[in-house]
């Protein structure tokens, strides 16, 4: 179960990466050109971070156990939020 929840972790700091990456060249491509100032990779992670901050739900149903997972959710989000844009504010 701990290999699992290590994946886990691995493979949702590899999906944030990604993103950002995937925001830093759209805004290269798109936003620069109206005149807009260029970001660096770690600005482009911080947005995607905010961006999760402000849309994730999780929907984990009706039953008792997702409501309990629901109610976790809403307090570690933020923490995750504040732990990676903390720790990229420094690549700036």
């Amino acid at each position: 179960m701990k290999k699992v929840s290590n994946f886990l972790v691995l493979l949702a700091l590899g999906v944030l990466l990604l993103r950002g990456f995937v925001l830093l060249k759209l805004w290269l491509w798109f936003i620069i050109p109206f005149g807009a100032d260029p970001i660096s990779f770690a600005h482009s992670v911080g947005l995607c971070v905010i961006g999760l901050f402000f849309t994730f739900r999780y929907n984990g149903g009706e039953d008792t156990e997702n409501q309990e997972i629901n109610k976790w959710m809403r307090v570690i989000l933020p923490l995750f939020c504040l732990l990676y844009g903390y720790i990229f504010k420094y690549f700036m």
